[in-house]
């Protein structure tokens, strides 16, 4: 079993996630977004509509917004919700909201 899951797809692809963008771990999708829509969230996060020679600036720039995230004191995360259509900073405290569809770039420019 154990073989099965560090073989997994989705566990490597959230292990490269985690060392080269965008932590896991300061993601929440909010409880109103339907699969579809964590779906196509991810989908935007992993780069799988991104050409190869575009994918490493793109990585580059969520790892940006990672670095971001991090650096703040207390500590930031990113909620994405289909109750938005622009990014908001102080309507949830602790949390960045962000459209279940979003442009790396233009997040990155709002937080900084």
């Amino acid at each position: 079993m154990r073989l099965a899951v560090r073989t997994s797809e989705a566990f490597n692809r959230a292990d490269k996630m985690r060392k080269d963008s965008l932590n896991p771990s300061l993601i929440f999708f909010s409880h109103s977004m339907t699969e579809n829509q964590i779906k196509k969230c991810v989908s935007i996060l992993q780069a799988d509509n991104i050409q190869a020679d575009s994918k490493v600036k793109y990585f580059e720039i969520l790892k940006d917004i990672n670095n971001l995230l991090i650096t703040n004191s207390p500590q930031l995360h990113l909620m994405f919700t289909n109750e938005v259509e622009t990014p908001q900073a102080d309507a949830l405290p602790g949390f960045f909201l962000v459209p279940f569809i979003f442009e790396p770039a233009t997040l990155k420019v709002f937080m900084i």
